[in-house]
């Protein structure tokens, strides 16, 4: 009986579920045949004639399936089948949902596992002992909760309310991570909401008990929020039962507070879902990992976790079971999966990983020390965007240079009142004794519009973002931005520091705020008061104000170009509009042309320019900052290190270059696709490199392999994407091998994802299968990645010419006897001449 084999990918985003289930099995009947699938990730067979059955073997995206068509027609249900997957298979489908999918890299997807998918929420995996976490809820016992008359209970409800607030503020205040801070004030919002209240207290009024109405309160607003389509709101509930539990809590004391899990180990726990003050109460010290059944990624106690360094996964099906059967877990936020019990293949792919991370943590090192210029010598300071001191202090750890943009409209925020002299005093002392010799920029307020303040007590606005807000209220407010500016002056007493005014428009406001500084300085002399000296600066984000430059430059010490907020109102685009995000974009030609002439007219009068933002925040834009000749960047502490690194392969002449391209091209488009040109160019590596060449490692199977060759190319600069790189790998094997008849294995690929002609060398302790092989037969893997950018096939005639010395009995003799990378790249160039073109 005739038996033929087929081998796919699954390109199915969702997975092999019912609907392209029932479709395959539609085409199998069509055919007097059998069908036999098998799952190669997973090792499970189904019968193709059974749509329940194809659906047990779990076939996931990107998972390789094995067709094995035995019966009469055979070659005809072969040849249909294959252009029925290829075609017809993927319509069959509906797009991702919005709550995604899981996907596994081709060297985890390879293995035998025992997983549970759930949706990842950001980077970072961890291992540890399984941990379920018992319910928690917060029910007074009959003791606790004795009717105290509608008089008694309102008294027990006001008191409870007022003292979560307190607790709140406090918390607010103790918070070392910003991103704990904004929970705790979004709670703090809730808590002094007036719907929330009057709703409780009407309860009381009804003659219901404190306990009663809490319960009724947090049930009103659970159904209205759950009752919506947005996923965002639907992960506050999680914040109302936080804050309801916090009030029953301080209703009727301790007896009602649940005691949380004691962790004694690393553990990767498990709960149904968890409020923002459940996870606080955790040991920190052995929370390696936190797996939420329910939920969404959005919600605030995944926030604080990923702030904490905690890698989460929500909405895991099946984890709870896999976690009560495994001795072990390995949970990974950014595969979104949780595998049980981690075989020892697994266990290599995190070590790969870490390997990875701690290398990639090496090649950045360096620069954290070092001061940025370009490869040509050209200083560009990095500063560091911060919210408070903590921010400053992790940012001079990462290398910042100064302090860019130091937002202090965050200590003016989640509160009942402005902060007064003193606290502002404590603050901006602290972050300039921090900084030592360091310079310091101090954005003043900058509140209204997306930034409200209560006792601003702001009318509602149409348009807000053009309205009152930041140096258009301070006549209004002249108490509170008197205050803030005399803080500055008694703080600058430890070093100087540069005072930046937001959204100035025109002249009349810098010598409006020239003059506020005057009678304050004025005004601490007569009254013997101590002041240092300040730098008096203004951020470009008006496009009116980088159209006077000439007029400014007199009266400021420094610019700094707003790149968010300029661009917005110069395209006239929100760029959080969806509908009309495709206008706004700081690489639009015209708005380079707008950066070009601010920074043309700074240089001319001589006055130091800065630029932050998503623009100095992204890698891609680099080349063009440099290009307009800025004399410092701010962003993120995080990113420091990998744009010092980027910066110091730019030529500033090159980038000059690419800004006068960039300004006359004709649409977005065409400068990313200038911005890929230059990408590939500038990073100039020569095709062999002992950087990419392993000589002895051990591998467990031809994926590991592959990604030991690919990690190692990204590690070195030559790739932007590995895992898209190793897709690729593996879609060109999947229609023809390139393993040899010699032990060799040349894997190829071509891709956008390649930013210069690379071949990376893998020598292995022991051989490996590669496809189709019964018995180990590749002992050394060339893998020869080509940029996107090169003609169509170029990667073909540089694969014939190294393939062809690899086919010569007497060049594998010599290749086999080098036993230093050194020695082999020098063969190779000796023997194989590839020109980088």
């Amino acid at each position: 009986m005739s038996s033929k084999e087929l081998v796919f990918t699954c390109e199915l985003i969702n997975g092999l579920h019912a609907r392209p289930a029932s479709a395959f099995v539609r085409e199998v009947q069509a055919f007097s045949v059998e069908v036999i699938l098998e799952n190669q990730r997973n090792g499970r067979r189904a019968s193709g004639n059974s749509a329940l059955s194809l659906i047990s073997a779990d076939v996931a995206y990107r998972d390789v399936c094995k067709l094995t068509i035995t019966g009469g027609d055979a070659d005809k249900a072969l040849a249909r089948l294959r252009y029925f997957i290829q075609k017809e298979l993927p319509k069959s489908d509906s797009a991702v949902a919005s709550s995604g999918s899981s996907y596994l890299p081709p060297s985890l997807r390879a293995l035998t596992m025992n997983v549970a998918k759930g949706h990842a929420t950001g980077e970072g995996w961890a291992r540890g002992t399984p941990v379920c976490l018992k319910e928690y809820r917060f029910l007074p016992n009959q003791d606790h909760a004795v009717y105290a008359g509608v008089t008694g209970e309102r008294l027990r409800l006001v008191g409870a309310l007022e003292q979560v607030q307190k607790n709140l503020l406090q918390a607010i205040e103790k918070a070392e991570l910003v991103a704990e801070r904004e929970v705790l004030g979004a709670h703090y919002t809730l808590a002094c909401d007036p719907d929330f209240k009057r709703r409780l207290l009407d309860h009381v009024n009804n003659g219901l008990s404190v306990v009663e109405s809490i319960e009724a309160t947090l049930e009103h607003f659970t159904h209205a929020l759950k009752s919506g389509d947005s996923a965002y709101l639907q992960d506050r509930v999680m914040d109302i039962r936080d804050l309801c539990d916090q009030l029953m809590y301080f209703s009727y004391g301790s007896g009602c507070l649940y005691t949380p899990d004691v962790l004694n180990q690393h553990s990767i726990c498990l709960a149904d879902n968890l409020t923002p003050s459940q996870l606080l109460a955790l040991d920190h010290r052995y929370l390696n990992g936190l797996v939420l059944e329910s939920g969404g990624k959005a919600s605030h106690t995944v926030l604080i976790a990923q702030a904490r360094g905690i890698p989460v996964v929500v909405g895991a099906e099946g984890a709870r079971e896999l976690m009560n059967t495994s001795a072990e877990v390995i949970l990974d936020a950014g595969l979104g999966v949780l595998i049980g019990d981690p075989s020892r293949e697994v266990a290599r792919y995190y070590q790969q990983e870490r390997r990875k991370q701690q290398r990639m943590n090496e090649r950045y090192h360096p620069f954290i020390n070092r001061q940025a210029k370009t490869l040509d010598g050209i200083r560009l300071e990095v500063g560091a965007n911060i919210v408070g001191v903590e921010d400053a202090e992790q940012a001079f750890g990462q290398g910042a240079e100064s302090v860019g943009l130091f937002r202090t409209e965050m200590i003016y925020m989640q509160r009942e009142q402005a902060p007064d002299e003193n606290e502002q005093v404590c603050t901006y002392s602290k972050l300039l004794r921090l900084a030592e010799n360091r310079s310091v920029i101090i954005r003043t307020m900058d509140v209204g519009a997306d930034k409200p303040v209560d006792y601003f007590e702001l009318e509602d606005e149409d348009n807000p973002f053009l309205g009152y807000r930041a140096i258009r209220l301070y006549p209004e407010f002249l108490d509170l931005f008197r205050i803030q500016i005399r803080a500055i002056l008694i703080a600058a007493c430890e070093q100087p520091a540069s005072v930046m005014i937001p959204m100035v428009s025109c002249l009349d406001e810098v010598l409006w705020v020239r003059d506020v500084i005057h009678n304050v300085q004025k005004e601490m002399t007569q009254n013997n008061e101590a002041f240092g000296t300040i730098r008096l600066g203004i951020m470009l984000e008006v496009p009116s104000a980088c159209l006077i430059i000439d007029q400014l430059a007199d009266y400021v010490d420094f610019f700094s170009i707003g790149s968010n907020d300029l661009a917005q109102y110069f395209l006239a685009a929100d760029r959080d509009n969806e509908k009309v995000s495709n206008l706004y974009s700081y690489l639009h030609p015209s708005f380079l042309r707008l950066l070009k002439m601010v920074m043309n007219e700074t240089r001319r009068y001589q006055v130091w320019t800065g630029l932050c933002g998503e623009m100095a925040t992204d890698p891609e834009a680099l080349p063009l900052l440099v290009g307009l000749g800025l004399d410092e960047i701010s962003l993120p502490g995080t990113i420091i290190p990998a744009i010092k690194e980027k910066l110091s392969h730019l030529a500033s002449s090159d980038c000059r270059k690419l800004l006068d391209q960039a300004v006359v091209c004709n649409s977005v488009q065409s400068v990313q696709s200038l911005l890929k040109t230059f990408r590939s160019d500038f990073t100039s590596r020569t095709i062999f490199d002992t950087a990419i060449v392993n000589l002895d490692y051990e591998a467990l199977s031809k994926e590991e392999a592959v990604k030991e060759l690919v990690d190692m190319m990204l590690l070195d600069g030559r790739l932007l994407d590995g895992s898209q790189v190793e897709e690729a790998i593996w879609a060109r094997e999947a229609l023809y091998s390139t393993e040899m008849d010699n032990g060799i294995a040349i894997p190829h690929l071509q891709s956008e994802h390649v930013l210069c002609h690379s071949v990376g060398i893998l020598r292995l302790r022991e051989s490996l299968c590669w496809l189709g092989d019964s018995e180990p037969q590749v002992n050394t893997i060339f893998l020869l990645a080509v940029p996107d950018a090169v003609a169509k096939g170029q990667h073909m005639k540089v694969f014939s010419r190294l393939a062809r010395k690899l086919v010569k009995p007497e060049f594998i003799e010599r290749f086999n006897r080098c036993d230093d990378p050194q020695q082999i790249i020098g063969l190779l160039r000796e023997e194989i001449e590839l020109s980088e073109g």
